[in-house]
């Protein structure tokens, strides 16, 4: 056993396959640790729970991603601040679904809300940076 000692394989295998294999594991794993991590930061809404039944289910919580989406263009185009019964009623959504996706909008940092005592109403504007 002098100097380099090289390795037999089967005939037709070579040792790149593995390699091959490993890798695209690899990268597999890579994607779906991605996706994986990406759906958890863009949910929104209420948590959800086993317990809770009313939790929204994946279906719904992407069409709250869009209600925001939609919020957000709304005070862009309008320049101001603007009543959450006035989204509610240009969106043609009920101001309980509203309130909700406001709610949670807040608490991500997009919006500020503060209630208006004369108007009975939150008035919603977006953040100040």
């Amino acid at each position: 056993m002098h100097g380099h000692e090289h390795l037999e394989f089967a005939p037709g295998f070579s040792p790149w396959l593995v390699v091959a294999i490993f890798a695209a594991l690899a990268v597999l794993g890579a994607v779906l640790w991605f996706l994986w991590a990406h759906r958890s930061h863009t949910d929104t809404g209420p948590e959800k729970s086993e317990g809770n039944s009313s939790a929204p289910k994946d279906n719904e919580m992407k069409v709250m991603y869009g209600e925001n989406i939609q919020i957000l263009e709304m005070l862009r185009q309008q320049g101001g601040p603007m009543s959450q019964a006035e989204i509610s009623e240009q969106m043609g959504t009920e101001t309980e679904r509203i309130a909700n996706a406001l709610k949670d909008m807040e608490a991500k940092g997009l919006i500020q809300r503060r209630w208006d005592a004369a108007k009975k109403t939150f008035i919603v504007a977006l953040r100040e940076w």
